[in-house]
C-alpha cells in the first residue's frame, strides 16, 4: 500500500531529527523540576485524498480546502501536553463536521449529506535525547476515530410522473415488435439514465462520504422491468387491436391503450418515489494504538524547530494509521508561542463493509501558552 512506504519515511525522517540534538560536548541531563503544561489550538487547512465506501461501493476523492472548508459546520482542534524532567503526557481532541446539499432537475430533488469526524489521542512521550538544545521523545499511545455519516435522498414527484409516463411511452412505441428481455432492460436502461442517476452516487462530491445510498439507480431499473414484463402482454394486445380496429372501435381501443399506460406509469412512478426517498445513516468508530518519535531543536532564544511522527493501527482498528508534522515555532513570549507547518494524517481502514482509505494533509498554524 502506497501510504503504508509514505508512512515509514516521515517515521524514519522523524528519528533523524536526533542527530541535530547530540553535541560533541556531553550535556548533564537537566534535574527533575516541577510539572509543565502547554495548551494550544491548532488552525489546519486540509486537502483531502483517497478512496471511500461502503459494502464495495467506492467512490475516489481528491478535494482541497477551496471545496470542503465553505463546507464545514463546527471544527475544533485542542492540545495539551504535561511534562516533567523525561517524561510528558500528551492529549488531542479534534471534531470536524461538515454538511452538503445539492439540487438537480431530474427525479432526484436535492441530496443532503453531512460527515462529523471525531478523533481523541492520549499518549505517553519518554525522552531518549534531553539536553539544552532540545530533546528527542519515543511516543506510544492510542488514538480513537469516530465516523458518522449520513446521506438523505429527496424525490422529485413532478419529474418521477414526467419520468414513468415517457418510459411507458417509450415501451408502448416498440411494444408491437418482439420487445425481449434485453431489450426491454436496455430500454429502461436508457430512459432512466438522466433522470434517476443522479441518486446513483449516493452523495455530492463536495464531500469525503461513502455513497451510502447505494446504486439506488441500478435498484429501480431491477424492480421496473418485472412490472413491465406483466403487463407486456396486455400492452401489446391493445395496441395490436387499436391498429386494427377503425371508427367507433378504433377509438374504444385507444382509450384501452391509454388505461393500461396510466396504470402502468403510475405504478413505475411509485416504484421510483419508493426508491429515491432514501434516508442512511451510519456510525463506526475504532482504536488505534501507535508508536513513534517527537522532537524539538531550538535554533536560537526566539525560534525553534518541530518535528514528529507515528504509525499505528496493526489491524486491530485500522489496518494502517499514520501521523507526520512539521513546524518552524516562535516565541512570541515568555509564555505564548506560535508554530507554522505542515501536518498529515493517514488512515487505511476496512470494516463491516466500510472502506476509508484517505491521506488528509496540509499547512497548519499553532497558538499556545506554556505555564
Amino acid at each position: 500500500m502506497k501510504i503504508t512506504s509514505f508512512a515509514l519515511f516521515l517515521l524514519g525522517s522523524t528519528a533523524a531529527f536526533a542527530g541535530a540534538l547530540v553535541s560533541k560536548e556531553t550535556v548533564a541531563p537537566p534535574p527533575e523540576d516541577a510539572w509543565q503544561f502547554t495548551f494550544s489550538a491548532p488552525g489546519w487547512i486540509p486537502w483531502l485524498e483517497g478512496d471511500t465506501g461502503v459494502n464495495g461501493l467506492v467512490s475516489h476523492v481528491a478535494l482541497g480546502p477551496d471545496v470542503t472548508v465553505p463546507k464545514v459546520d463546527m471544527i475544533a482542534d485542542l492540545r495539551g501536553e504535561a511534562h516533567k524532567g523525561r517524561w510528558s503526557v500528551l492529549g488531542e481532541f479534534f471534531y470536524m463536521s461538515l454538511s452538503d446539499g445539492i439540487g438537480t432537475n431530474t427525479a432526484v430533488k436535492k441530496i443532503d449529506v453531512q460527515m462529523d469526524q471525531t478523533m481523541g489521542d492520549l499518549s505517553v512521550a519518554w525522552r531518549i535525547i534531553d539536553s539544552p538544545r532540545g530533546y528527542l521523545a519515543l511516543v506510544g499511545g492510542v488514538r480513537y476515530t469516530n465516523l458518522f455519516q449520513k446521506v438523505v435522498v429527496q424525490a422529485n414527484a413532478q419529474q418521477i410522473d414526467e419520468t414513468s409516463t415517457h418510459l411507458v411511452e417509450a415501451v408502448s412505441d416498440r411494444i408491437a415488435t418482439a420487445l425481449s428481455a434485453a431489450v426491454l432492460r436496455n430500454l429502461i436502461a436508457t430512459e432512466l439514465s438522466s433522470r434517476v442517476d443522479a441518486a446513483e452516487l449516493g452523495h455530492p462530491s463536495t464531500l469525503p462520504i461513502a455513497p451510502l445510498g447505494g446504486r439506488i439507480g441500478e435498484r429501480i431499473r431491477a424492480r421496473i422491468q418485472p412490472i413491465i414484463d406483466a403487463r407486456k402482454a396486455e400492452l401489446s394486445a391493445a395496441v395490436q387491436a387499436r391498429q386494427q380496429a377503425v371508427g367507433a372501435a378504433r377509438v374504444a381501443a385507444q382509450r384501452r391503450v391509454d388505461s393500461i399506460k396510466k396504470d402502468l406509469s403510475k405504478e413505475i412512478a411509485r416504484v421510483i418515489e419508493d426508491n429515491l426517498d432514501v434516508r442512511v445513516a451510519r456510525l463506526d468508530d475504532w482504536w488505534d494504538p501507535y508508536f513513534g518519535f517527537r522532537g524539538r531543536y531550538e535554533l536560537n532564544d526566539k525560534f525553534y524547530v518541530f518535528a514528529k511522527a507515528d504509525i499505528g493501527g496493526f489491524g486491530i482498528g485500522a489496518d494502517i494509521t499514520w501521523t507526520a508534522e512539521a513546524a518552524l515555532g516562535w516565541k512570541v513570549s515568555e509564555r505564548i508561542f506560535s508554530e507554522i507547518g505542515f501536518r498529515a494524517l493517514g488512515v487505511d481502514y476496512e470494516k463491516d463493509g466500510l472502506t476509508y482509505d484517505m491521506i488528509t494533509f496540509g499547512p497548519q498554524v499553532n497558538l499556545g501558552i506554556e505555564f
